[in-house]
């Protein structure tokens, strides 16, 4: 028989083995009122663990939706799975967030082809509708790469040149007037989830690029630590105005070059599903040279 129960700081020990690492930092808020953290037990034994969060509101970082939630993991140990422990655990939160006057939930996933499909089927058997595909992910590993664009060390890049007053840079470049105008900005010319200042400590600052035309700030690409050998670019931003000249791939080419040039092996980045002009120029620039494509889909339910 499994028992689902309500985790916090007194109860949490035995389930914390079962916390992705991406979730790590989420602990220091178990009951506050935005995060819920549920564990199931068999014989007295730990199964599963479920943790979901109110949505950040983007509008005004720091705050949440009060009627949006995510599932931010569900995770049972391989030995105890399909035994129906992952949807007692999802029941368990629908039905919590129910009683609270919750009214959607939302589940994301990125997984290669075979796991998905895993994940597919669990949805679709807890009764979710379909997922829809919102991002795909790509990886570019140093050993495999042919296009003309990228130079890792000992390999000729193509002769492409900038404009004349467009210069890409470091974020170590940063003036404290242009970081007071980029946050001025939020939400009027750049959207709070493309935010470049969002966990500025976890940046790989070397690998965070700025795109300025004529001296002003134009665009961005920010990039965090995805294990040791692995740069995952979070996020690429141009402005409205410049978005048709490209600007967007030279951001992460010249990234990718660098961290190639730096030793690291690996480059992750995602483009929304909806972007076909980037998807296009990604396929132009950089094709052929992933190693694998990974599909991120969010599937909806709304609570009666």
């Amino acid at each position: 028989m499994v028992r689902t129960m309500c985790l916090d700081s007194r109860n949490l020990h035995p389930f914390e083995q079962f916390v992705l690492p991406v979730n790590l930092r989420d602990l220091d808020r178990l009951g506050e009122p935005e995060l819920i953290a549920l564990g199931a037990e068999k014989d007295h034994r730990p199964v599963g663990l479920l943790m979901a969060g109110a949505v950040p509101c983007m509008a005004n970082p720091g705050t949440f939706e009060t009627d949006r939630w995510e599932v931010l993991q569900i995770y049972v140990p391989p030995p105890q799975r399909k035994a129906g422990i992952g949807r007692e655990l999802l029941n368990a939160l629908e039905t919590m967030l129910r009683a609270r006057g919750i009214h959607e939930l939302s589940l994301t996933y990125t997984l290669a082809e075979d796991r998905r499909k895993d994940v597919d089927t669990f949805v679709a058997k807890c009764g979710w509708p379909t997922p829809e595909i919102t991002s795909y992910q790509f990886r570019i590993s140093k050993s495999r790469i042919n296009s003309r664009w990228i130079n890792p060390v000992g390999k000729e890049p193509h002769k492409y040149q900038l404009p004349e007053g467009v210069t890409i840079s470091d974020f170590t470049t940063l003036t404290a007037g242009e970081k007071k105008e980029i946050a001025a900005g939020l939400n009027t010319w750049y959207p709070a989830y493309l935010a470049p200042f969002t966990d500025l400590d976890l940046l790989c600052l070397q690998n965070s690029l700025l795109l300025r035309v004529n001296g002003v700030v134009a665009g961005w690409i920010y990039a965090t630590k995805f294990g040791w050998e692995t740069i995952f670019y979070r996020g690429i931003f141009v402005k409205k105005e410049y978005r048709s000249l490209a600007y967007g791939l030279y951001l992460l080419v010249n990234a990718i070059n660098l961290q190639f040039n730096n030793g690291i092996e690996n480059a992750m980045f995602a483009v929304n599903a909806k972007n076909q002009n980037m998807q296009r120029w990604i396929n132009w620039m950089l094709g052929g040279d992933y190693e694998y494509i990974w599909e991120t889909r969010t599937a909806k339910k709304h609570l009666e």
